[in-house]
């Protein structure tokens, strides 16, 4: 038989109290100071081509609207093609605004890396477009912080991309508002 001291049950609860504290605290951190960033929404998002196996696609900017969702830390949406600037690659104007029927539809998955010992969290994510000539993937990395700790809009840095389209690498941003586009010389 166990002989208790005097106290016994003061300490017991003592430590209970401190436990459940301690967990309420770690919760309010992971919630509310290191939360992922809510990405949910429409965003754009400008590519531009630094480096290609297909000459008529350097330097090419296209420009994607994006409808995200958030899961966790899971990423969801679709995209669509709304511009192409293909001038400089082809040595002529080529500039397409794309509506309606004619936008390309991609799908999107991918993930938030939360870093809790970085002032920034990545988003890694996957675009699978498939149009009338081909099908595709192109990979985004990008990190991106919350403007503030506790509130504020999400800031994004420039990402790099990888396509399957003539091996294409470069550059991409992505904000709520809408790029500059130049006039189109055709329509799609």
């Amino acid at each position: 038989m166990f002989l208790f001291r005097e106290g016994f049950q003061d300490s017991f609860f003592a430590n209970l109290l401190a436990g459940l504290m301690i967990a309420f605290l770690f919760f309010i951190f992971k919630e509310k100071v290191f939360r992922i960033p809510n990405i949910g929404g429409i965003f754009y998002l400008r590519q531009r081509t630094e480096n290609t196996v297909y000459n008529p696609y350097k330097e090419m900017e296209l420009q994607y609207m994006l409808s995200l969702r958030l899961e966790g830390n899971k990423v969801y949406g679709s995209a669509e093609k709304i511009y192409e600037n293909s001038s400089v690659g082809k040595g002529k104007e080529h500039i397409i605004h794309y509506e309606g029927k004619n936008r390309s539809i991609c799908k999107i998955e991918g993930i938030i890396q939360k870093r809790y010992l970085s002032f920034y969290d990545i988003l890694e994510f996957q675009s699978f477009e498939e149009n009338e000539k081909r099908k595709s993937t192109t990979y985004y990395y990008v990190k991106l912080r919350k403007k503030y700790y506790f509130c504020g809009n999400v800031l994004f840095y420039d990402g790099s991309f990888s396509s399957t389209i003539a091996k294409q690498t470069g550059i991409f941003e992505i904000s709520r508002n809408e790029f500059d586009k130049k006039d189109a010389k055709y329509s799609a």
